[in-house]
């Protein structure tokens, strides 16, 4: 299963996407910010805002048919941690860890790790 204990999470490589993928808060349809690495656990969002830690949000990201069959994916993940950027202070680099998600949109993000995963991330 893809979702398991802390300890198997750090098995799980953060990989770099090839291009920003938007995020949005599935209440307000407003963007949180944009995915800038993942893993099956996780991902790090470059964001405008700062955002609080240890709050779960239903988030969402519009999916393309190379590597999904249904236009839109929903999911709630829990802010870990959130820093402001070193040059850019109004900027801020925010982790999630993915804590509730459906087996067939589990498998969509698997797809988006293989297809548009880069180089490892190092772990922030």
């Amino acid at each position: 299963m893809l979702w398991s204990n802390s300890q198997d999470r750090r098995k799980f490589k953060r990989r770099n996407l090839i291009y920003y993928i938007p995020v949005i808060e599935n209440d307000t349809h407003h963007p949180i910010g944009r995915m800038a690495d993942i893993s099956q656990m996780g991902f790090m969002l470059d964001s405008d805002t700062e955002v609080p830690l240890e709050k779960d949000f239903q988030l969402g990201l519009n999916t393309t048919p190379d590597v999904a069959d249904i236009a839109f994916i929903g999911f709630v993940a829990r802010s870990k941690w959130c820093r402001a950027d070193n040059i850019e202070p109004c900027q801020y680099y925010v982790g999630f860890d993915i804590v509730d998600i459906e087996p067939h949109v589990a498998e969509i993000v698997q797809c988006i790790v293989d297809k548009y995963g880069a180089a490892d991330a190092p772990i922030h």
